[in-house]
């Protein structure tokens, strides 16, 4: 019951802190300095910083010959193997999946690094400990590796037996959904670090 008590006066003292520093800044009016003070601005503009440095060097050759191109073909290597234990004829050469009768390509948008890169932006400006966000980056790698995977096998099945759907599941429905899942997968991780954050409390 003390141990109770304890941990409602401690949150309660948080509470009351955040509140006076809450005014503190109001007083104080607009500038940068209460802006970065706040903790929401300060992760969405570190946030957004990372990303724009990110798809500043993305287009980059150095970028898409050492980081983009390698991962396609990882990417096409690894379906090809699961499509052909599925009894599939498909061949896997450079970053493409080709039948007799068509061939896909696995380009920018559909090798799941954009994915990849806000999932570990997020995780790695999240106040946490470095424990913490390395189980979150192990379990984003993961994730969104096997779902870019689903992603590309289904892909490849739609241009088999649907062409006509094809485009519509490539456009409109799988980058959606990618970035959808994304952020669920992340928000997931959040709530599985503030459960931990409270545990040890």
């Amino acid at each position: 019951m003390a141990k109770k008590n304890k941990k409602e006066q401690r949150k309660l003292e948080k509470q009351k802190a955040r509140e006076a520093e809450r005014q503190k800044q109001q007083k104080k009016g607009f500038s940068f300095s209460t802006i970065w003070t706040n903790q929401t601005n300060r992760l969405l503009i570190q946030f957004l910083l990372i990303i724009l440095v990110f798809y500043l060097i993305w287009p980059s050759g150095i970028f898409q010959d050492y980081i983009v191109a390698p991962v396609s073909t990882l990417y096409a290597q690894a379906s090809g193997l699961i499509l052909k234990v599925f009894g599939y004829p498909v061949k896997a050469i450079g970053n493409s999946l080709s039948e007799r009768n068509f061939s896909i390509n696995i380009q920018n948008g559909c090798d799941g690094i954009e994915g990849l890169a806000i999932f570990y932006t997020a995780v790695l400006i999240f106040p946490t400990s470095w424990n913490n966000k390395m189980k979150g980056l192990l379990f984003g790698t993961l994730f969104l590796v096997l779902l870019n995977l689903f992603r590309i096998i289904s892909l490849y099945l739609f241009k088999a037996h649907a062409p006509d759907l094809f485009e519509f599941m490539h456009v409109s429905v799988w980058q959606v959904l990618f970035i959808g899942l994304t952020l669920l997968a992340l928000f997931y991780w959040i709530g599985w670090t503030n459960k931990q954050k409270l545990t040890h409390e």
